[in-house]
């Protein structure tokens, strides 16, 4: 192998390595302290990366709804912007019709797991102690 090949190989290889690194699943720890005075489980760790590679597009879970129909417009979504948090909006069920943070979730979350489970999709997990679990917490 000539010296430019291996050159271009390790350069091939480099970026490789980059693209592995830049695409580790970013986790956000979904704790909403202050707002769960029922709370008996853990906080969840959720694999937000993950579900970016899976869900099509940011509006299947981020929304904001207008007579039925998804508003939001994605260019809003970076992680800079505290009002994107589910907590915002849905907080302690005063408004938006009364769902409180951890209902919104169980919904929105839940209901696309047994969405893909019906799909016979790779879903994500269905019961409590699978999203809740004390070791993943740091």
């Amino acid at each position: 192998m000539t010296a430019e090949r291996t050159l271009i190989c390790i350069y091939i290889l480099i970026f490789a390595m980059t693209c592995v690194l830049m695409a580790q699943s970013d986790t956000i720890i979904l704790n909403n302290e202050g707002y769960y005075n029922d709370k008996q489980r853990p906080s969840v760790s959720f694999p937000h990366g993950l579900h970016m590679a899976v869900v099509p597009e940011c509006r299947s879970c981020h929304h904001i709804f207008q007579k039925g129909v998804n508003v939001l417009e994605e260019s809003v979504l970076v992680a800079e912007n505290e009002n994107i948090r589910c907590v915002h909006c849905h907080g302690d069920g005063k408004n938006n019709h009364g769902q409180r943070i951890m209902d919104a979730y169980h919904v929105q979350c839940l209901g696309c797991h047994r969405l893909m489970q019906k799909k016979k999709k790779k879903a994500g997990p269905l019961m409590c102690g699978a999203c809740h679990r004390k070791k993943d917490i740091r």
